[in-house]
């Protein structure tokens, strides 16, 4: 999928800001590397759907959010059936 543009003056369009909002949907034993960025990168996950997933080597339950290093490549891994994850990346708020 190719994501829309932002409206002009949103935040989110310049591409310094790197905003990204990804829905993640993974299959039982599903692996993903998620990608390192830049320092001062915000990496939010929010695990909403599923019993279990990893991120690196922490186990997060369901209905639980994690912030990620920033620069820092991470593996996510789907423990238990079908799991939905929403990511959201973008620069701190000046």
């Amino acid at each position: 999928h190719t994501a829309p543009i932002p409206p002009p003056d949103s935040w989110a369009n310049p591409k310094e800001n790197e905003v990204a909002i990804w829905n993640i949907q993974m299959e039982e034993g599903a692996t993903w590397n998620l990608p390192k960025t830049e320092a001062g990168i915000n990496r939010t996950l929010y695990f909403y759907e599923g019993n279990e997933i990893t991120v690196g080597t922490t186990d997060i339950g369901k209905y639980r959010m994690a912030e990620l290093t920033a620069n820092t490549n991470m593996q996510l891994t789907a423990k238990e059936g079908i799991c939905k994850i929403f990511w959201i990346l973008a620069s701190w708020f000046e």
